[in-house]
């Protein structure tokens, strides 16, 4: 079996998935898609709507077992510490850790407040929450890289100016 490089690797399960969600989706447009919903003809209920859906939950339960074993992973392939004088192992621990407590954070101030949706209240705490909790945790690490950006510019324009 021949080796392939972890470039390689990772272009063709792009391409696996890039090919089975068009395939997914193409059939989902294609079939029985103007289906009316029973309790209102005014909205659709395409008939692979169920395949859609497990499609995305594998997808994110696939991701969430690739995102665990790559954390515990890297967290074990740097127990030696510092490399090249830098504290990898903290900065690992620290990244995942502050990872965690961020969406715990977020998940627990997410607001439990219910929606109107299509005339109809969605109250579900624990699903309205956790949308919180990903939005509100995305904004923040966004806001978070682009203040350290700014500052690791500001950095290297000072430390230019020195030189």
């Amino acid at each position: 079996m021949p080796k392939y490089s972890t470039e390689k690797i990772a272009h063709l399960i792009f391409l696996a998935v890039a090919i089975v969600a068009a395939l997914i989706f193409g059939a989902f447009y294609l079939f029985r898609y103007h289906t009316p919903y029973l309790e209102n003809p005014e909205y659709n209920a395409p008939a692979l709507t169920g395949w859609v859906i497990g499609f995305m939950l594998l997808l994110v339960l696939i991701t969430a077992l690739v995102t665990l074993w790559s954390v515990l992973r890297g967290l074990k392939r740097h127990e030696t510490g510092d490399s090249n004088g830098i504290p990898v192992r903290q900065i690992a621990w620290a990244t995942s850790l502050g990872t965690a407590a961020l969406l715990g954070i977020t998940f627990l101030c997410g607001s439990s407040k219910g929606l109107l949706i299509n005339q109809k209240i969605f109250d579900d705490t624990f699903w309205l929450k956790a949308a919180d909790m990903f939005i509100a945790s995305s904004a923040i690490l966004i806001v978070v890289a682009l203040v350290l950006v700014v500052i690791s510019r500001i950095y290297a324009y000072n430390l230019r100016k020195k030189a």
